[in-house]
């Protein structure tokens, strides 16, 4: 039901009752259905706003500057997004060089492992305003450090930090041998490469990569009705997601981020994101079990 406040702000907006009612009218009831359907969306929109809060309150992080500007670094520990994160781990510091030689897998698809350093795997996962040839806004990076795992995710807090978080990628990448994507190869990895030419900025890309979509396809396809990610993750990880922002919904919160800089609207976006990157780092573990 509309609010009473609401619904007299909309019959204000529509100038009042017409003396000769007609199609298009404030009082047809094709306007009157359109202009219901308009307030429905955007109580719900408003409904869903949390309250204002800065990404330095709630998501932690600092500003990075770089020579293309500014963006924003977060670094949430991976042990709160999930229970298992050592356990993950300590399958990944099994992956020493030359290991994949001697995995009884389906080679060539895992010979991007052969002879890397588990130090030297980089997680891949973007989040983007559309398909092609829009910024992307967030890059989230998982890796092993210090025999840990780590998650670093750069976050373009406008439009204009797009090249800072590009930049900075570049930088990065020159420490990695082989990258691992989930449908990285068809969208993450062309998109990057997309957005580092609109940029006018240089990257070196590691030659190795590792696409879990076509390896998790090969093995469970038969077995699942899909292998979208999140499905991979109840059925192959045993995880269900609770209150999961879902991916059509991203593009509009993140705009209205950035209208807006609250910072509660990007903090399920960046919990998706690292959540995607951890699953990723779990298919990975089960693929070589």
């Amino acid at each position: 039901m509309l609010s009473d406040e609401l619904r007299k702000r909309l019959t204000a907006m529509s100038g009042g009752p017409p003396s000769t009612p007609g199609y298009g009218a404030p009082d047809s009831p094709a306007l009157r259905q359109r202009l219901t359907q308009a307030a429905i969306a955007l109580e719900t929109r408003h409904a869903r706003v949390p309250p204002p809060a800065t990404l330095e309150a709630l998501c932690g992080g600092h500003p990075v500057e770089t020579p293309e500007g500014v963006f924003y670094l977060i670094e949430p520990s991976s042990e709160t997004l999930h229970p298992n994160a050592d356990g993950i781990v300590r399958h990944h510091l099994r992956l020493c060089p030359g290991a994949a030689d001697h995995l009884e897998l389906p080679l060539p698809d895992y010979r991007p492992l052969c002879a890397v350093a588990p130090e030297r795997l980089l997680y891949v996962d973007i989040e983007t305003t559309g398909f092609t040839s829009v910024p992307l806004f967030l890059i989230g990076l998982m890796y092993v450090e210090d025999d840990r795992l780590r998650v670093s995710q750069l976050l373009a807090r406008d439009y204009s930090e797009e090249a800072a978080v590009l930049y900075h990628l570049a930088e990065r990448l020159d420490r990695y041998d082989c990258l691992i994507t989930f449908n990285g190869k068809t969208f993450d990895m062309p998109y990057i490469r997309d957005r580092y030419f609109a940029s006018a900025i240089r990257c070196r890309f590691p030659t190795k990569h590792l696409d879990l979509l076509g390896l998790s396809r090969r093995r469970w396809r038969k077995k699942l009705p899909d292998c979208r990610l999140q499905t991979l993750e109840r059925w192959v990880c045993g995880r269900n997601r609770n209150g999961d922002i879902p991916g059509r919904d991203i593009p509009e919160t993140y705009r209205l981020f950035v209208q807006t800089q609250n910072a509660g609207l990007i903090k399920p976006i960046l919990d998706h994101n690292a959540l995607d990157l951890i699953t990723m780092g779990d298919l990975l573990v089960r693929l070589l079990e």
